[in-house]
């Protein structure tokens, strides 16, 4: 049956005859952006199998288009379901997910277990921007420091949830300074070599950018910058600076020379005078 007749066929109102996708194995393979409308649940009790295979990871919606009343499914390479949907518009399902590179396959259905009807499948792919750091301790940026120069590295939150994570090697005794400029609202925490959290801050000096600074000694280090909203995206500088401590005991305070002013009092009015506070 060409194009022409089944169009004429969908427009009549005629359901169509059922296509050859029940299962995963005879799926239709799509593109990420695709359009047909010659689909058809038919008969009572038909599923029809769409498999999809996305280069990278992105933003994908695929929904159907008409007046019957579908459900549908995603699933991954295993057939497994991720999400499901009903009516989103109208009687039409819309499954919306972020998917990562790989296999995944859409199931549609009559919401009806006896009904049928023809409908039209419409999905768009929206690659995710290209990640400037690593999200995890694995795939972090490696930051090298010398001295006590400041180190600097450019940083995108690209997408919303997006963690930057960027790791450095301290030699000695001392404090990792580690904050951020810019006009993004960053959170930063620092972690230590097994990724668990030491210090984090959110806003500092009234600015919308963090501001820590870690007791550290000879080791490896992990500093974790993202959004402060789960929603938000932006630019920002990353600064880091190791910062030694004078006496070596281990990241505690840093000590310098110390001097004081002592002063006593030793002639009162009511109690006895105090002896050497001249001397002293």
């Amino acid at each position: 049956m060409n194009s022409t007749i089944k169009s004429l066929l969908l427009l009549s109102s005629l359901t169509l005859p059922a296509l050859a996708n029940d299962t995963l194995a005879t799926a239709d393979v799509i593109t990420p952006n695709y359009y047909y409308s010659n689909y058809a649940i038919n008969p009572a009790g038909d599923n029809d199998y769409l498999r999809v295979v996305f280069p990278s990871a992105g933003d994908f919606v695929i929904c159907t288009e008409g007046s019957t009343d579908t459900y549908g499914y995603l699933l991954n390479s295993a057939g497994a379901t991720l999400l499901t949907n009903d009516d989103t518009v109208g009687v039409n399902f819309r499954l919306a997910a972020r998917v990562n590179a790989g296999t995944y396959y859409v199931r549609m259905r009559h919401f009806s277990a006896t009904g049928t009807g023809n409908f039209a499948v419409r999905s768009t792919f929206t690659p995710l921007p290209a990640d400037d750091h690593g999200n995890t301790t694995a795939t972090a940026t490696v930051v090298t420091l010398s001295g006590t120069t400041t180190a600097t590295r450019a940083g995108n939150i690209g997408v919303a949830g997006d963690i930057d994570m960027f790791r450095v090697t301290i030699s000695g005794t001392g404090f990792l300074n580690a904050g951020t400029t810019g006009s993004t609202d960053t959170y930063g925490c620092i972690l230590n070599s097994a990724g668990s959290e030491l210090s984090a801050n959110d806003d500092a000096n009234g600015s919308p950018n963090f501001a820590l600074r870690q007791a550290v000694t000879s080791g490896t280090y992990y500093v974790k910058v993202r959004h402060f909203s789960s929603t938000g995206t932006g630019a920002y500088t990353l600064n880091l600076r190791f910062e030694p401590s004078t006496t070596g005991g281990g990241g505690g305070t840093v000590t310098g020379t110390k001097r004081a002013l002592v002063i006593g009092i030793s002639d009162y009015q009511y109690i006895n005078d105090l002896s050497l506070c001249d001397d002293d």
